[in-house]
């Protein structure tokens, strides 16, 4: 539901975001989620600790659909 729900979104305005508890599962979502959502068109991409906060910027800046991303 969550990807055929989803519109594509403007530059730096994520249209859904998904909270999971932990850094791995973020991951695990994103290698799953990508694939389906992009032959929708949309964009995937996770928001986590432990990696570059300016990296994780950017690509929210250049564009992205959906976000997974742990809380903290």
């Amino acid at each position: 539901p969550l990807l055929q729900r989803t519109p594509r979104s403007k530059p730096g305005r994520p249209a859904s975001v998904v909270l999971v508890p932990t850094r791995e599962l973020a991951t695990q979502v994103v290698r799953n989620l990508a694939p389906l959502g992009a032959g929708r068109g949309l964009r995937v991409a996770a928001v986590v600790g432990g990696v570059s906060l300016f990296a994780q910027r950017q690509r929210l800046r250049a564009g992205v659909d959906i976000v997974v991303a742990t809380p903290g």
